[in-house]
């Protein structure tokens, strides 16, 4: 279905190219944003998944406490 549409696009061979640059584009900038960031906010992320929360108790930690 769609390849038929895409033989009677003129210059069709370059959207493939252009995907591959705007692809390679976006992850080296991603992979320059990391760099640019501080250290001290790369550890706070990384960090942030163990970290308790103190305000955050659920339903299992409650009942325990009742015992």
């Amino acid at each position: 279905m769609f390849s038929k549409y895409l033989t009677e696009i003129k210059d069709v061979s370059i959207f493939p190219i252009l995907v591959l640059v705007v692809f390679f584009i976006m992850f080296i900038s991603t992979i320059f944003w990391v760099i640019k960031l501080s250290k001290n906010y790369r550890d706070k992320m990384k960090n942030l998944p163990l970290q308790e929360d103190k305000n955050y108790s659920n339903n299992s930690e409650n009942l325990n406490e009742d015992k």
